[in-house]
């Protein structure tokens, strides 16, 4: 019934076409801006002062977000299990409130016995999080389903490599910025898990282009997006 209808990402956009039967003419892409606090470079002071609060090791990788099945949790542990097994000496940090159905996962990576290993944070407060993003070696988000994947746009913007699923949205965001893994395959996960943390070469090209990436999503764009939907609401 609306008039227009915003998607954050071209690949939504063509699923409520899909399955909502929408015209895809009426609908407009506003993609989200990300918060100009994300960027490469903190003070040695303020990453420390994170890293003290939340009791964060010295090579940790990082995933935040909410604790819930969507985020393929228990995959990612298991490949990152894989590798501690192959000396790994990273840490997987796991910040993000607790949500739904969330016990089963937990008592899945439990059962990984990575012990110290896996440290979960609890809900990590926004002024903190440019700093933690800037101390990890790594950033993981290998959900089964997004609609856009925000905190990949905040790594990205971090400068920090991101390893992510290859599914539309997020690959619609992140670009050639990010190395991709089938989210559910955790040989593929393992493997590219495996060269986001240990090849150097490809380390310092996402360190890159992740900002440069990042920086096609501001809050300009965010609003020129929305008023032209408006207007074309207004004509319609």
């Amino acid at each position: 019934r609306a008039r227009r209808v915003f998607a954050l990402t071209h690949a939504i956009a063509r699923e409520i076409a899909e399955v909502y039967n929408t015209p895809i003419d009426r609908i407009d892409v506003v993609s989200p801006a990300v918060d100009p606090v994300f960027q490469p470079k903190h003070s040695e002071a303020s990453i420390d002062a994170v890293k003290d609060r939340y009791h964060l090791p010295k090579e940790f990788v990082l995933y935040t977000g909410a604790l819930q099945p969507r985020k393929n949790l228990t995959r990612l542990a298991t490949a990152f299990a894989r590798l501690v097994k192959r000396g790994l000496p990273h840490t997987l940090v796991i910040a993000g409130r607790r949500a739904w159905l969330h016990k089963g996962m937990l008592e899945d990576i439990e059962r990984l016995k990575l012990g110290d290993r896996v440290h979960f944070t609890g809900y990590v407060e926004q002024v903190d999080l440019p700093c933690l993003y800037a101390a990890a070696s790594a950033f993981v988000y290998v959900s089964i389903y997004e609609g856009f994947g925000l905190p990949v746009l905040e790594a990205l913007a971090s400068g920090t490599p991101v390893l992510a699923s290859s599914i539309p949205a997020i690959e619609e965001v992140a670009g050639d910025a990010a190395e991709y893994c089938n989210p559910l395959d955790i040989d593929d996960m393992e493997r590219a898990f495996e060269r986001v943390l240990t090849d150097p070469t490809l380390q310092s090209r996402l360190h890159a282009a992740g900002p440069k990436r990042a920086a096609k999503f501001t809050r300009k764009a965010m609003a020129t997006a929305a008023l032209e939907g408006y207007r074309r609401a207004l004509e319609g």
